[in-house]
């Protein structure tokens, strides 16, 4: 059977949709947030942009080139074995004899079929390097979350365009600080320090820690109920340790988002301030006896 180009492309979209995954806003710098290839340099246009947010978002990618298993032996560089594949559309022009309506005869004209392709992310592949992101945000460092966050023992590596933990590698990725950028609602020392605490709560829900599974109690909207936890969590340690004076209004928007989509299950909120608690109260009993003091 002929694959659906159009339907592998939506499913594709709609399925990380359905998850409940993904950051409302980014709060640092993006200097390849539109997903380039990496033969060209050029961006991907039109529905391909958001198959291949969609696909980093999925998988976890920290960056956004790629290409096809070609294209990455051109830049010297190979597809990990077992790596799979993110779909893209080419529209490819085909010409072919037409009669035109007005005088009757044959002319050529150009149409467009759509073809699929599929592409491997950078993170994929080995033998190549990304550009380094130039930053130069004004990120400032508050010294008793650092404390707080390395007192943990969390692994954190800064690297790439996303913030996330992985639970396969029991490893949390950020943006390097410098990255970070004032928004509307916050300065860029506080969109660092929630972004990290989120993820830090993420960290918590592992086996080894807390155990945090919801698949039983939230069937699909697990993950949605996870985010929840964790911006809750987030917004609680920034409050704590100071580096918010109040709750932030873009906290707020984030909460609203993944209440809507948890709004048939009228105890969820109050599950998810629970097992936010529970994390932060982990956390906390992580520090030394003289820093919980001092928080």
């Amino acid at each position: 059977m002929k694959q659906d180009v159009y339907q592998t492309i939506t499913n594709q979209i709609l399925d990380t949709m359905e998850q409940g995954t993904g950051p409302w806003e980014m709060p640092w710098y993006q200097a390849n947030a539109m997903p380039l290839n990496v033969e060209s340099g050029k961006p991907y246009r039109g529905v391909n942009i958001l198959s291949l947010w969609c696909a980093s978002l999925k998988k976890g990618y920290s960056i956004g080139y790629w290409g096809t298993f070609n294209q990455w032996k051109t830049k010297d560089a190979s597809v990990r074995k077992g790596e799979k594949a993110s779909p893209v559309v080419l529209y490819k022009p085909i010409e072919r004899k037409e009669t035109n309506p007005k005088t009757g005869e044959q002319e050529m004209a150009a149409t467009f079929i759509a073809r699929l392709y599929w592409v491997f992310n950078a993170d994929q592949v080995d033998g190549w390097k990304a550009p380094a992101l130039q930053c130069t945000g004004t990120t400032k460092t508050i010294q008793n979350a650092e404390r707080f966050f390395a007192n943990t023992k969390a692994r954190l590596v800064h690297n790439g365009e996303r913030a996330f933990y992985s639970p396969l590698q029991n490893q949390i990725t950020m943006p390097e600080k410098s990255c970070f950028i004032d928004t509307t609602h916050s300065t860029a020392t506080e969109n660092y320090y929630s972004t990290l605490f989120h993820e830090l709560v993420h960290w918590t829900e592992h086996d080894d820690r807390l155990n945090r599974n919801l698949t039983t109690r939230f069937a699909k909207d697990s993950r949605a109920m996870e985010e929840l936890i964790a911006e809750l969590g987030a917004a609680f340690l920034c409050a704590q340790l100071g580096v918010s004076p109040a709750p932030r209004e873009d906290h707020s928007a984030y909460l609203t988002n993944w209440l809507q989509a948890l709004k048939n299950d009228k105890r969820a909120i109050f599950t998810a301030s629970s097992k936010a608690s529970k994390a932060v109260e982990f956390l906390n009993g992580l520090q030394p006896e003289n820093q919980q003091e001092a928080v």
